[in-house]
């Protein structure tokens, strides 16, 4: 196929186990597919290492999409993995697309009779659910699927993600990624990988179009002017202001605007403290105005904002659902008897969640444990890193008697 951009990437799951990331970063690699997981809606079926491998990507600065393999037979189950997708990206920013991934590696569609048709409509199913809730999405199979078993008009709008392991790739509709291999050699990973090659800058597309929660980015008409504090991003393909390559990276950032002088402007002095012209900045559409918080809201906090003091807080804190018990001007106290840190309100996410609807309050008691008090309330003690992530701790927290932890409700 081709195109103005190419791109090397690789496709990875549980199967890969624990990657250096930064080992891959530095292999030349530009982007990385994570399996989120397989089949319908259940946490048993959760690929045990996508929240690693996604928090590893972005303190990477490698761009991310993700896939899950389908074992759907009808349209039901199509619906249960769609919204295996959604539960796992929830909160969550990826600059690929999200694959579904439609083949029958060990038989199973064969074994359950699944026809064509169905396998047609179910890839339309997941995809056009996907489409409505603001994804970018896509399918992924081989070139034998893709030929004869997936060759629908239907389907046509969905960016194909082919997996044909050959010298070069044969497929006669246009396609986005091909996977060129399953013996990649990539430093940072123990064994053999799946390596890719990406057509098209997915990341640029994603972040203009607003998709995958990203919000939608505007460039200036001409004469637009900029101003200090601005927050923007640089184009794809643009120089310095001195007229040097910048690294790939950059384009990915997003930056303030610190000095100014004509079109000269000098983005982020304490990082990568760079110019360009202003004709090759584009300027990030403003928040929209502040959200009336008070005193109960059910909260999260933003990635990378401080406490109220300016103390950096660890990142699993980001993860936490927390209520808040006092609120004063633009100060917001949360969980006085769980966290209790205070953050300003600008900092904040509010959800809908509500405690009664979504959660309930348990008193740790002497002796309790994660492991303990998950087992008893959410039934299972495997899900003490979801009760630990839901109240914003770590799994080697302390527990001390009097402390109140939330417990989410089971969907």
């Amino acid at each position: 196929m081709k195109s103005a951009y190419s791109y090397k990437g690789i496709d990875v799951s549980a199967f890969q186990g624990r990657i250096d990331f930064a080992r891959v970063k530095a292999a030349g690699i530009d982007f990385v597919l994570i399996r989120c997981g397989y089949g319908g809606n259940y946490e048993s079926q959760d690929d045990p290492y996508f929240e690693r491998n996604v928090a590893e990507c972005e303190k990477n600065e490698i761009p991310w999409g993700t896939y899950l393999y389908s074992y759907a037979t009808n349209l039901e189950q199509a619906q249960s993995e769609y919204q295996h997708i959604i539960r796992l990206l929830k909160g969550k920013r990826p600059q690929y697309p999200v694959f579904l991934d439609m083949e029958d590696a060990d038989g199973y569609k064969e074994k359950y009779d699944v026809s064509d048709q169905m396998c047609v409509d179910i890839c339309d199913t997941v995809c056009d659910s996907l489409e409505r809730a603001g994804y970018y999405a896509g399918i992924y199979s081989n070139l034998y699927w893709f030929t004869h078993k997936l060759n629908n008009d239907k389907l046509d709008r969905f960016d194909k993600w082919l997996a044909q392991w050959a010298s070069a790739p044969t497929y006669q509709k246009p396609f986005g990624i091909w996977q060129n291999s399953n013996n990649g050699d990539i430093a940072g990973i123990t064994g053999r990988v799946d390596t890719d090659i990406a057509y098209k800058n997915y990341p640029a597309i994603i972040r203009e179009a607003g998709l995958n929660g990203w919000d939608k980015e505007e460039t200036p008409e001409p004469g637009t002017t900029f101003k200090v504090g601005d927050l923007v991003r640089v184009k794809e393909g643009a120089r310095s202001y001195e007229g040097k390559k910048i690294a790939s990276f950059v384009y990915q950032g997003e930056y303030v605007i610190d000095q100014l002088k004509g079109d000269r402007a000098v983005l982020d002095q304490k990082g990568i403290n760079t110019a360009f012209h202003t004709a090759d900045l584009i300027l990030i559409k403003e928040e929209p105005p502040a959200v009336p918080f008070k005193v109960g809201d059910v909260v999260m906090v933003k990635k990378g904002a401080k406490s109220y003091e300016g103390k950096k807080i660890a990142s699993f804190v980001y993860k936490g659902h927390y209520v808040i018990d006092q609120l004063k001007g633009d100060r917001a106290v949360l969980d006085q008897k769980g966290i209790n840190t205070a953050f300003h309100t600008a900092d904040l996410i509010l959800t809908n969640e509500r405690a009664g609807k979504n959660f309930t309050y348990y008193t740790v008691k002497q002796g309790d444990s994660f492991w303990k008090i998950a087992k008893q309330k959410l039934g299972s003690g495997f899900k003490f890193l979801q009760l630990a992530r839901y109240n914003g701790l770590k799994i080697t927290s302390v527990l001390h008697p009097g402390q109140l932890l939330k417990i989410p409700k089971n969907d």
